[in-house]
């Protein structure tokens, strides 16, 4: 119902819309804060020193998620040291109810008062709501710095009340406390556009700042992202690993030779036989070096054909005392692929170079069936190569969310 009064401020004409429901209404001349509780109109505050122009205008209908919101009324609210402020929108529907919009550094939410009390555990910092768990975010004191329209409450400038906010995104769980009584309130966070269009906003929305509290992650596909990975890594390996039992290592020669003191002196071994077996071939050269080095030059020799292979295998090995005790570096054993040799019957001519001492006696040895463990590896790097950035860029969006919280799950003392 409508109902006209007078202000008892400026004695200029309010008209409040929704008189049933309406506890106080703000005067728009002098901006006085009435209360409209019973038939004698009173002052709840004389004048408002701050104005604000809210976006959003009074008194008109917009049509948002499924209904039609009429909005009756506009709050800016701050911390109490008045340094941080945003904007509350009261909307009502007769069929529906009283609803809030609220706009904090550009971030919208959707705010309807809660059923019943949360059940709050305060040793953990957590609130479980309908099944849902809530992370305490902030805790604070909260004040009217500017009130325009009417209200179902007695809504007064600069009063003060107890704020707890506790965050599962995308919804915010709210508590709001004085002496008299607690009110809790359940915000979901809604998209600048869908605000944009559902109160014709283009070209007055305020740009949204860093991360909101209950900001739905853009990376919400996180699990099932590591999933997939996980799968793909398992079925790699499973792959490799199929080829190792498939394709087991073979020694296809081994012998031990003395080293020859002659000039340029070359061995040539007995002949062996190289099949088409997937995999790479590796020579393997040991040598008792002490404290010198072996060097051979190996020409692999297809009988058939005369195709020669050549290849530089080596092994060098030192130790000794010194202030600090015994050291060793170098190897006396070397290992060496060589890409994959036609099938075919082969031998190898060796020849060898040392220095003094020289060692007595060599061993070499080829194997041909061997698979490398770096395909693996590379392919598995690639796999999660992606991934890790993805899950950086989440870790990151989570603690730009905390950065504003006493409460963050992300805080060290090298934060501080």
């Amino acid at each position: 119902m409508v109902k006209a009064i007078t202000c008892p401020s400026c004695g200029g004409p309010v008209t409040v819309k929704y008189s049933e429901q309406s506890l106080s209404c703000v005067c728009p001349a002098c901006l006085a804060v009435l209360s409209t509780a019973n038939e004698s109109v009173s002052i709840l505050v004389k004048s408002q020193s701050k104005k604000t122009k809210p976006i959003i205008e009074l008194g008109k209908r917009y049509n948002f998620r499924g209904h039609d919101w009429e909005v009756i009324g506009f709050l800016v609210r701050s911390d109490k040291s008045g340094s941080y402020k945003w904007s509350e929108y009261l909307l009502f529907n007769p069929y529906v109810g009283y609803r809030f919009l609220v706009c904090m550094d550009g971030h919208w939410s959707y705010v309807t008062k809660t059923k019943s009390a949360p059940k709050v555990d305060t040793a953990l910092n957590r609130a479980t709501y309908l099944d849902k768990t809530y992370t305490l975010f902030h805790k604070g004191q909260v004040k009217n710095v500017f009130v325009l329209g009417e209200f179902y409450w007695r809504v007064k400038a600069n009063e003060i009340v107890t704020a707890v906010d506790y965050i599962n995104p995308p919804e915010m769980l709210s508590l709001e406390k004085d002496a008299d009584e607690e009110i809790w309130s359940i915000g979901e966070y809604v998209h600048k556009r869908d605000v944009e269009k559902a109160f014709k906003l283009a070209g007055l929305m305020p740009l949204d700042i860093g991360v909101a509290p209950h900001q739905p992650s853009p990376h919400n596909q996180d699990k099932k992202l590591a999933s997939y990975v996980t799968w793909l890594v398992a079925l790699v390996f499973l792959v490799h690993f199929g080829f190792l039992v498939a394709v087991p290592k073979r020694n296809i020669f081994e012998a031990t030779y003395r080293v020859p003191l002659s000039t340029s002196p070359t061995i040539t071994t007995a002949p062996f036989e190289i099949s088409d077996k997937a995999g790479y071939i590796e020579t393997e050269l040991f040598a008792e070096v002490n404290n010198g080095w072996l060097e051979t030059t190996v020409e692999a020799v297809e009988e058939n054909t005369g195709e020669e292979y050549e290849f530089d295998q080596g092994v060098e090995y030192y130790s000794g005392y010194d202030s600090d005790g015994s050291w060793s570096e170098g190897s006396r054993t070397s290992d060496r692929r060589i890409a994959k040799l036609p099938p075919g019957k082969y031998h190898l001519n060796i020849t060898t170079a040392w220095s003094y001492p020289s060692p007595t006696t060599f061993s070499f040895r080829v194997s041909e069936g061997n698979l490398s463990w770096g395909n693996f590896f590379f392919a598995f790097f690639l796999l999660i190569l992606y991934p890790l950035y993805y899950f950086m860029r989440a870790k990151n969006f989570e603690k730009n969310r905390w950065s504003t919280s006493d409460y963050s799950p992300y805080w060290s003392q090298n934060d501080g």
